[in-house]
Parts: structure tokens; sequence; C-alpha cells
């Protein structure tokens, strides 16, 4: 049996009716997939799901529209069921193998472990499992829908084991702290570029590259003929180096393992420089 559950939208200019078409329909397409990622990421990050993932994941976020709750005109809220965990995965119930951190009630669904994956941002000192690469990646998406021009400002989901807790609301200033905490993530990988040295920090031992596709990088070389690169000021150089990425797939820093410039007389010159 599905359990229901609301979700309350926050129009940014409350009027009785729905906010456009366009955002809500947004926040209800990613939805399923917001509970898919919070179910998947609950799991542990040695357990996450990648490509179309198992069945029973698929069935744990058939969440579906039962109709829309008009009781409160300025927050009109649409009434979703979703099946209960035991009922979507009961071989990994059964298994006792489901969820080790967050060890949800076979009756709990989705939208429960979405809910509280959510105050987890909120509510850190709750214990709630953090959110997943994945979901944050997902709640991104929400940026246009949920943006100062939307008619939507907001959602929040009212799920029946929610109690008296407070509504935990998924708006822009969520969507940036998602991204700022995205920011704070890195991924280490061998790059190289090409590009023009445009600026020195001698005393932090860090110079700056626009490389050749207009983006600025600042650089990490430890060596001892750092001191040199003014020779190379304005100069196009190619970098090698162990790229350090944001979660979101920037660029943020390069350590430099090998600089050489491009034309043979700068390279001459700079050579000479080190050897001195």
């Amino acid at each position: 049996m599905n359990t229901m559950h609301r979700l309350i939208l926050y129009p940014r200019n409350p009027t009785g009716q729905l906010p456009a078409t366009r955002a809500v329909g947004r926040v209800l397409a990613e939805l399923p997939n917001l509970v898919r990622d919070a179910v998947a990421g609950a799991m542990g990050p040695s357990r996450g799901i990648t490509g179309r993932g198992p069945g029973w994941l698929a069935r744990a976020a058939d969440v579906r529209i039962e109709g829309i709750d008009r009781s409160a005109p300025d927050r009109p809220a649409f009434l979703l069921s979703a099946p209960p965990l035991g009922e979507a995965a009961p071989d990994q119930f059964s298994q006792r193998t489901l969820f080790p951190e967050l060890s949800p009630n076979r009756d709990d669904t989705g939208l429960d472990v979405l809910n509280n994956t959510l105050r987890s941002l909120f509510h850190p000192e709750m214990g709630h499992p953090p959110l997943s690469l994945g979901l944050m990646r997902r709640l991104l998406r929400l940026t246009n829908a949920l943006a100062a021009t939307s008619e939507l400002k907001g959602f929040a989901l009212d799920t029946p084991k929610r109690g008296g807790r407070p509504l935990s609301m998924v708006n822009s200033d969520l969507i940036e702290v998602v991204r700022m905490q995205l920011e704070e993530r890195t991924e280490t990988t061998l790059v190289e570029f090409i590009g023009s040295i445009d600026r020195l920090e001698l005393d932090a031992g860090q110079f700056r590259v626009t490389s050749d596709r207009n983006e600025r990088i600042w650089c990490d070389w430890e060596h001892r003929g750092f001191k040199s690169l003014h020779l190379l000021w304005g100069c196009r150089v190619r970098i090698r180096g162990a790229g350090h990425f944001s979660s979101t797939g920037k660029l943020r820093r390069v350590t430099v393992e090998r600089l050489s410039p491009l034309r043979p007389e700068e390279a001459k010159l700079f050579e000479m420089a080190l050897n001195l």
C-alpha cells in the first residue's frame, strides 16, 4: 500500500494559483530522480549506484501524483504516493543489507529518505546521511526553476513521519549551499594545456595562466627556477601536471610537473635562466 505525502509549493507572489508550469514541471520531473539518488546515496559511498541501477531502486522512486491540495491557497500542494521500501526492495530488507547508514524502517518510502537527507543540510546534528554527489548535482538542475525570476520560490516535502519537525524548504539559498559544498570537493587527474602567463605571485609560489580556451587557471610550481618565470610573461607555454577539479567539473588549480615555452627562442632563454 502506497503512503501519501505532500509536495508543498511556495509561490514567489502568492495569488492562490499554481506557479508557472515550467518551474513546477521541472520540479515534478526531477522529483523521482531526487528520490532515486537519495535512496542510492543512503547506501553509502562504497555502494553507489551507476547507470540505470537495479529494478528495486526504480520501484522505490515510483512517485505518483494523486491530487492537489488547495486548503492553503498561498501554499498549494501536490498529493504524492510512493511505495514502502519493504515492498519496493523485499530482497534487500530480508538480507538486512539495505541502507546500513540510514537504516530506515521497511514502512518508510523513498520520499521519507529524501526528506531526511535534505534535512541534513539544515540540521547536520540530527545524524541524517549527508547528500551524495549524485543528489547534489541533481539539485543544481533546479537552479533556474527556483531562480529570482521564477514564480516558484521553493518547495518542501511534508511526510506523514515528519511529526512536529519543521519543513525543509528547497529554495535558491539551499541550492547555493549545495553549489558551495560541491566546490569544496575536489578530484585530481593529470592535465595538459597551453596558455599565457599573465600573473605571478612570487611569495606564494603561484602563477596564473590564461589558457587558449580563455580559462584563468592558478598553478603551483615548486621549482628553484620559479623566479625566472618573469622572463616568460605573456609568452605561450605548455603546462603539464596534476589538475585539481571541483565536483562540478571546474579546474580549480594545477600542481605543475612540467613547464615548457612553445617558441624555441623563449625556451632557450628560459633554460639559460634556470641554469644560472
